[in-house]
């Protein structure tokens, strides 16, 4: 084990050296597919009509120190959950609005010219702002706001098919805890290297 460790480091490290890549700051847009695990059963209410998927984005901006390490921040915005015919009370709704700030280092893997693979860890800020219309209250079915620090992680990759400007495809999940339930972002996008 201990030798397929130190192989993976020696090929990560020296495939960065033969490989060129981007270095300084960037910034980038992902248009993303969204999912957010807030359900009938962990909202505490009976029943409903959920939608808990849709389309979302993230913002993000980093600092790529060489070719195998960035420092990244972006803010997260997750399709809104949307409960309908609560309780089978025809009207009563209420909805879950999920966003994320985050703060990842970013292990990076040249695999051509060009082209990356990388992993993203971190800490999130969570937050989920719920509300409810009036027949949905009269029902008994309130969606209170939380917030929380959670981890953070996800896989991706990129291409640089321009001078500064890279496709990205990445896969981010903040996992349940701290009264957040599991959200799922799936993102493509630009990113643009200054300098």
């Amino acid at each position: 084990m201990k030798i397929l460790v130190k192989t993976i480091i020696l090929l990560f490290c020296t495939t960065g050296l033969a490989v060129g890549a981007q270095k300084g700051s960037y910034s980038g847009f992902l248009l993303a597919w969204t999912e957010s695990n807030y359900s009938t059963n962990n909202q505490g209410i009976g029943s409903a009509k959920v939608d808990d998927s849709g389309t979302g984005y993230r913002i993000q901006a980093g600092y790529q120190f060489n070719a195998n390490f960035a420092l990244e921040t972006g803010y997260n915005r997750y399709s809104s959950v949307e409960f309908s015919n609560i309780g089978g009370v025809s009207g009563a709704s209420g909805k879950v609005t999920p966003q994320s700030l985050d703060v990842l280092g970013k292990l990076i893997m040249p695999i051509t010219s060009g082209a990356n693979v990388f992993a993203k860890v971190g800490v999130a800020f969570a937050e989920a702002d719920g509300s409810s219309n009036t027949p949905a209250k009269n029902a008994g079915a309130t969606f209170s706001d939380e917030h929380s620090f959670r981890p953070i992680y996800g896989l991706g990759g990129s291409y640089e098919f321009y001078p500064a400007l890279t496709a990205e495809i990445s896969w981010l999940q903040i996992p349940e805890g701290g009264g957040i339930r599991r959200t799922d972002l799936v993102g493509f996008g630009l990113t643009y290297f200054f300098g």
